[in-house]
């Protein structure tokens, strides 16, 4: 969220926020200005989904080493199956 403070003449700042909402209090210089927000924590749904997203990126991203691997047999890397087997289990509905 993005805040705007405006100082006047006499070193005080005024905090606007978001379509010009202004915030109590007005501070003077030196002092300290606290502005809390009401972030909303996002679901453990929303977080799952995002880990699968991320996971199933991962795992489209390396397709190509296996079906390398299965068309010419050129070994895939110890370190890209470690972490497509971690990707796998990342995964849940």
């Amino acid at each position: 969220m993005t805040y705007k403070v405006i100082r006047n003449a006499q070193g005080e700042a005024t905090c606007f926020g978001p379509n010009e909402d202004f915030y109590q209090p007005i501070v003077k210089d030196g002092e300290t200005l606290n502005i809390e927000a009401d972030v909303p924590q996002p679901s453990t749904a929303t977080l799952q989904s995002q880990a699968n997203a991320t996971a199933q990126a991962y795992l489209a991203s390396t397709d190509w080493m296996v079906l390398r691997q299965a068309d010419s047999g050129e070994v895939m890397p110890n370190n890209i199956k470690d972490a497509r087997a971690a990707a796998r289990l990342e995964i849940k509905p």
